[in-house]
């Protein structure tokens, strides 16, 4: 099967004190899908020191993701990468009620969140992980 991953997305900033208006849509635009399995989880993201490692079960090879900071206070944002030594390399930064769609490289095998420092509380991040 072919097209099994639909991707809409229109990414527009309005600039009204510099007459500014900047539009990129990009409309239904569809990928392939060689994998069978995918994740949709909320889970609870603390201050950890190092993150805290997200459920990739069953996902073979990562592929599109889907990320959303359901918090609501302000400069409570989390951040995911990966932790390949001991440090966790943050590749993504998502404040409240942001979300970010991207597709996963190859070459990562895990995914690690952690939550802004002195962030008010623990946030729930929700994902979606799609095998490639």
């Amino acid at each position: 099967m072919a097209n099994e991953i639909e991707v809409m997305i229109d990414l527009i900033l309005n600039r009204p004190s510099a007459s500014q208006r900047l539009q990129r849509k990009f409309s239904r635009t569809k990928f392939d899908q060689t994998g069978t399995n995918w994740v949709h989880i909320t889970q609870n993201i603390t201050q950890a020191a190092n993150g805290e490692a997200l459920s990739v079960t069953d996902i073979g090879t990562l592929g599109w993701a889907l990320f959303y900071n359901n918090g609501t206070a302000a400069g409570d944002w989390i951040e995911v990468g990966d932790v390949p030594v001991a440090t966790l390399i943050p590749v993504l930064r998502i404040e409240p009620g942001e979300f970010a769609v991207c597709r996963l490289s190859a070459s990562i095998t895990t995914l690690t969140a952690q939550t802004a420092v002195g962030a008010s509380a623990a946030m729930d991040l929700e994902y979606w992980l799609i095998e490639d």
